[in-house]
């Protein structure tokens, strides 16, 4: 039996090869929806410091301190499911919190889709569709086009402003800002 071998010529592949299945604009909204997930992780690090940094005590002991630093390094390293756990915690006892953390899991949903998605042409040649499939085994059955990611960064966004605000609405400024509030440390 004969073995034949075969390569890819990357010299004969269309330009931008995968990319080249949507088209220019597509691709800047996608990065811009993913790089808003990666600033809202940024956010939620800096939201879970202030709310556990300012939280009342009537003592403050040099165990109790370490403790706090010590819990505080996982957040520092964390994915954004464990960060959004940890944010929970957080907010426990802020009745109103429950649909921003909801908001953060659909946010969390999408930015796996997104991020880790291997991306396909669509049924109609204006979106595209990832392939990914969840830890469950769901296999994504959503399309994006333009539209869809830029109303996705939108959301994200907003997510983002309202972790923030749940600094700043307790008069703290907000960690690595020059607005308004008392500075958290």
């Amino acid at each position: 039996m004969t073995r034949h071998s075969y390569l890819v010529n990357f010299q004969h592949l269309p330009e931008y090869w995968p990319t080249h299945i949507m088209p220019t604009e597509f691709w800047e909204e996608l990065g811009r929806t993913i790089a808003s997930f990666g600033f809202l992780e940024e956010i939620l690090k800096k939201t879970i410091f202030a709310l556990s940094a300012t939280r009342e005590h009537k003592l403050i002991t040099l165990e109790m301190y370490e403790r706090w630093a010590r819990n505080l390094e996982p957040t520092v390293k964390g994915p954004l499911g464990g960060l959004i756990d940890r944010y929970e915690k957080e907010l426990k006892a802020d009745e109103s919190s429950h649909s921003l953390i909801d908001d953060l899991r659909k946010v969390k949903k999408q930015r796996d889709i997104l991020s880790h998605g291997s991306w396909r042409p669509g049924s109609d040649g204006k979106k595209a569709k990832p392939f990914f499939v969840n830890k469950e085994g769901k296999i994504c059955d959503t399309e994006y086009g333009v539209d869809d990611l830029r109303e996705l960064q939108r959301f994200v966004a907003e997510v983002t402003c309202s972790c923030m605000n749940t600094v700043t609405s307790k008069g703290f400024q907000f960690p690595g800002s020059n607005g308004p509030g008392k500075a958290v440390w």
